[in-house]
């Protein structure tokens, strides 16, 4: 009884992802997101075993159980009953689908997008396919596929913003600026939470030394306020204009979300040291070095606080340092020079 309640709380949840895919829910839509922990996970695998010995040719039983094994990173185990499922029924356009994705969970791309696209030939509409496929094409630079894939999404479907995105990525991959912000845009008129597109927005007018770009990275933040990609892109705008005390405010927000940004301590050992705080901006240098100790920028900038402040020692060992790592160094080198002659 306990194998066969296992298995239908399976099953149950194999339904809500069918009825995602075969609805053309989000495309984000992950396969195997389940609340589950491993152990239940384990039994849920003994459970349908046990069902497959009973009816082995059950190609649904097979893709339950590859789910379960790719839950638990059993990725060969899990290839194994996928690949047997779409020999028992090869129609099925889910199976070529999550055979995709596992495919490239696995990181044979060339494969994974042969198996989405067999799912797009069963299912022509099949639109978390495209999307997925379309990815793919993003991420190995054969960007007119991709962008002939989203847009046949959007002709069946113009209030995708997961399609104008993804659109907009491509042209901004392709360095068209102006087509990036364009469909960035449009995505954002469809999903006004769009986190991503306005910090991609953003990032793209602060490029550019568009003044809307603190719009952007505003609106980014009124979405996620605690959104930290959003809050250093901020930050390092304000520095740039030479808001320091704004500039501050956001890069201590980050680390006391996240002590482990070293760029957050680097830039405020920089705001200090532009400000003449040399011991404060030390301290920042000093940490920035400890995360990072190959961080050859944070050992020039110390080495120009302890020069600041009549170290000449530890401000000789800092360009020194640099210069046996880094030869080339131009600024270690007139630092060395700087002090040999003091």
């Amino acid at each position: 009884m306990y194998c066969k309640n296992l298995v239908l709380k399976f099953i149950n949840f194999l339904i809500a992802v069918v009825l995602l895919v075969s609805c053309g829910g989000n495309s984000n839509t992950q396969l195997t997101e389940n609340p589950k922990d491993s152990s239940e996970a384990s039994a849920e695998i003994i459970a349908i075993s046990k069902q497959i010995e009973d009816n082995p040719d059950n190609a649904e039983l097979l893709y339950m159980r590859s789910i379960a094994y790719q839950y638990l990173a059993y990725l060969n185990k899990a290839e194994a009953d996928i690949n047997q499922a779409i020999l028992l029924d090869s129609i099925n356009p889910l199976y070529h689908f999550y055979q995709g994705k596992l495919l490239y969970a696995m990181n044979q791309t060339i494969k994974a997008s042969q198996a989405y696209q067999k799912a797009i030939d069963l299912k022509p509409d099949f639109t978390d396919a495209k999307m997925k496929l379309a990815e793919l094409y993003f991420l190995v630079k054969k960007h007119k596929e991709s962008i002939n894939l989203v847009n046949s999404v959007i002709a069946s479907d113009n209030s995708n913003a997961a399609a104008f995105q993804l659109k907009a990525l491509n042209y901004k991959d392709m360095a068209d600026t102006a087509a990036a912000v364009r469909y960035f845009q449009a995505a954002i008129e469809r999903d006004p939470n769009d986190y991503d597109s306005h910090l991609f927005i953003a990032r793209l007018f602060e490029a550019m030394h568009n003044k809307l770009a603190i719009e952007y990275f505003n609106a980014a933040l009124r979405i996620k306020p605690n959104g930290l990609d959003a809050l250093f892109g901020r930050a390092v705008l304000y520095q740039r204009n030479k808001l320091y005390k704004a500039a501050l405010k956001d890069y201590r927000k980050i680390i006391a979300a996240d002590p482990s940004n070293y760029l957050s301590y680097y830039n405020v050992g920089y705001i200090n040291f532009e400000t003449a705080k040399f011991e404060e901006a030390l301290r920042h240098f000093k940490i920035c070095v400890q995360m990072k100790n190959d961080f050859i920028d944070a050992y020039y900038m110390r080495g120009l606080c302890y020069e600041a402040l009549g170290n000449k020692k530890d401000a000789l060992l800092n360009y020194q340092f640099i210069v046996e790592n880094v030869p080339e160094h131009a600024l270690a080198k007139e630092g060395l020079q700087r002090l040999s002659k003091k």
